[in-house]
């Protein structure tokens, strides 16, 4: 993808964006880890990983792969690709500036594993997208997509802050044309372009605050599904 494209991607990226991925990864990657663990053993393969910002999921998943490995790592922002070529200079792992929906077929380039985290509720058409996807597997690939519901972002005691925050995170996404509260169809749309074999979790991440007590803050709202190219 050319540097000048234009990203549907509501959130800053590159550096900006960076410590936000980090926190992300920290309050969320014991989840999604349990998740892959359960599903397959990463040893050896090879994974994609679509909108990999600055690389910090890119990192866990290397130490997964094992010697043998090998990941390609893309992202639709030239920054934050550099700055994960700079964090992780790792021979088993490409990074590279890719557009997601852009993505054509390449039989030279198939992948067991596809980990696609957070991004396609960024996709005006992510329907398009695991068509996409899909075709870039091996046969008894595996497609893991995670992804969120906004409206399982709240707290209690209510909080008007809070409450704008959840309110100006959906409204980020909806008005570059993604959908805020994606998660719960992923099983229909991956079920319609032909995957198998599907497994669902729902993660919810609860963060307390106070002391003495005052304040729970429901953080996360994850939607995890496995499935299996046909």
């Amino acid at each position: 993808m050319p540097s000048g494209s234009t990203s549907s991607y509501a959130i800053a990226q590159g550096d900006l964006g960076a410590s936000r991925l980090e926190l992300l990864t920290q309050l969320t990657w014991q989840y999604s880890l349990r998740f892959l663990r359960k599903q397959i053993s990463l040893e050896g393969k090879q994974c994609l990983e679509p909108g990999c910002g600055t690389g910090a999921i890119s990192a866990h998943l290397l130490k997964l792969l094992g010697n043998e490995g090998r990941l390609t790592a893309f992202d639709i922002d030239p920054a934050s690709i550099a700055q994960a070529k700079q964090n992780i200079p790792d021979p088993r792992a490409e990074f590279k500036i890719q557009n997601l929906s852009a993505i054509t077929p390449d039989d030279s380039e198939k992948y067991d594993i596809i980990y696609c985290r957070f991004i396609l509720e960024h996709i005006p058409d992510p329907v398009d997208v695991i068509h996409r996807l899909r075709s870039l597997l091996k046969a008894g690939g595996l497609l893991i997509a995670e992804d969120i519901d906004t409206r399982g972002f709240f707290c209690s005691p209510d909080n008007e802050y809070f409450q704008q925050f959840a309110e100006l995170v959906g409204s980020a996404i909806s008005v570059r044309g993604g959908n805020p509260r994606l998660g719960p169809r992923l099983p229909a749309i991956f079920q319609d372009a032909g995957f198998i074999d599907l497994d669902v979790e729902v993660v919810l991440k609860l963060i307390i605050y106070g002391c003495p007590f005052s304040f729970i803050s429901f953080f996360s709202f994850l939607f995890l599904s496995f499935l299996k190219q046909h």
